[in-house]
């Protein structure tokens, strides 16, 4: 299961996933846990949560190493299955060292919304997790590994497990200035109150214009058009509840 405070509504909580399968073992006795482009051993998924009230989490996924296990079934992290960083304490390590799990996912993805952020520093920080959630797909490893079926419970399965897939920088980062995208930040309050006040009803919605050439969308005809929406929201606190399995009741900092 996802780890404390991980299943935060307003956090964009990180999974793994592994591209790393060759390591050098002298003894040739031990054996990879997972083929390239499945679900990293060091993932954690929201799998085994209640699906009608906890958010899916994680949200993205990235290279988060892979591991081993031994002939007599020990599990354990290998250099040659992890990610090189800095060391902390070089002046007794040296410079570098192997890093892996969800933390080590973790941190390249806020690399990748640094980036964002400086190529576009005006866009509002709720655009910033939008384009990395937009910008990520399955792998077909991932799909042939979690994904049982076409029906939309299958793919709320395999959203437990990878969320919404691997983050592309460069896809994210060429949204913003591509012609059919289209990004809107602004605020909305969906629902108020009725003019008696005893009953909530609908209040505002907003309605946009597909930045697309009226010519060339009828010239498609009759072809099949695939739209991809991503809505990002935090969502506002209720800080006298302690409902952190409901979004309307949960006591966020109002981001």
């Amino acid at each position: 299961s996802v780890h404390n405070p991980a299943q935060a509504w307003n956090a964009l909580s990180i999974g793994g996933c592994t591209k790393k399968v060759d390591f050098d073992e002298p003894n040739k006795k031990c054996e990879r846990l997972a083929e390239s482009g499945e679900a990293s051993p060091f993932t954690t998924t929201s799998e085994c949560w209640d699906k009608s009230r906890w958010p899916i989490k994680p949200e993205i996924v990235f290279e988060a190493g892979n591991a081993i296990r031994d002939q007599y079934n020990f599990v354990g992290s290998h250099d040659d299955l992890s990610l090189l960083t800095t060391e902390a304490r070089f002046h007794d390590y040296g410079y570098f060292c192997a890093f892996a799990g969800t933390s080590a996912a973790s941190a390249y993805v806020a690399w990748m919304a640094a980036r964002i952020h400086v190529a576009y520093p005006d866009l509002w920080p709720e655009t910033v997790r939008a384009l990395l959630v937009h910008s990520a797909e399955w792998t077909p490893e991932m799909k042939k590994q979690f994904l049982y079926g076409e029906g939309k419970t299958d793919y709320a399965k395999l959203a437990r497990v990878f969320g919404y897939g691997v983050p592309h920088l460069e896809k994210a980062l060429s949204c913003p200035s591509n012609s059919l995208t289209l990004i809107s930040e602004a605020n909305i309050q969906p629902f108020g109150l009725s003019d008696d006040e005893r009953r909530k009803v609908s209040n505002e919605m907003h309605l946009y214009e597909l930045p697309w050439p009226k010519a060339d969308l009828l010239g498609l005809g009759e072809t099949n058009v695939r739209m991809r929406i991503t809505l990002s929201y935090y969502v506002e606190p209720s800080p006298g509840e302690v409902g952190w399995r409901d979004r309307y009741r949960y006591a966020s900092h109002g981001l």
